[in-house]
């Protein structure tokens, strides 16, 4: 016979990180209905980086989200899924993964230069060196020594701005500050 999810131990989902370590069937329920079910050999890390976890999370936005568990043996674990999947009939369960759509590196550059234009004088490229081992970007801007610090601000939240999109691959990171400007760095995430 299935157990109910009320009689299992949960958490919120906001406290996933203190789930245990143990293997389980869990419940992702919101509002006494049980939105998803799946398995985890591991159900701390399962949680870490779960593919339905955005979902979730904008759930948990409108009404608490808890996950409730069923401890049991790794061997058990697709028969048990199977078996409650198909008595609860859970709303994600059946529906597809929205997939995050990535923007190639080159839109995400173009984009950062877009938005640094306002405020840049001069963009200019210079090869790759030994001491440099990759093409450098270069952007100069306007600004006597009081509107250095305002103009090298503008030009940090401009790069902050597009490192914030949710669907790029692509980072700037400042890595040297300087007296009247900065250097920064892109990397794929």
């Amino acid at each position: 016979m299935l157990e109910n999810f009320n009689n299992l131990p949960y958490l919120r989902l906001v406290d996933k990180q203190k789930l245990t370590e143990v293997s389980a069937i869990y419940f992702a329920v919101a509002r006494d209905q049980v939105l998803y079910i799946g398995q985890a050999v591991n159900l701390r890390s399962r949680w870490l980086n779960h593919h339905r976890l955005p979902q979730l999370e904008a759930i948990n936005r409108r009404c608490e989200v808890k996950l409730f568990w069923l401890n049991c043996l790794p061997i058990q674990l697709n028969e048990l899924e199977r078996l409650y999947i198909q008595y609860y009939c859970p709303t994600l369960n059946q529906s597809k993964v929205p997939q995050k759509k990535l923007l190639p590196s080159f839109q995400i550059l173009t984009l950062s230069l877009k938005k640094l234009s306002e405020r840049v004088l001069v963009f200019g490229v210079s090869p790759a060196s030994e001491r440099l081992p990759l093409k450098t970007i270069v952007i100069g801007y306007l600004a006597n020594y009081t509107e250095t610090r305002l103009a090298t601000t503008l030009v940090w939240k401009s790069l902050q701005a597009v490192n914030r999109k949710p669907n790029s691959l692509f980072r700037w990171i400042e890595y040297d500050r300087l007296r009247n400007g900065a250097r920064w760095l892109t990397t794929r995430v």
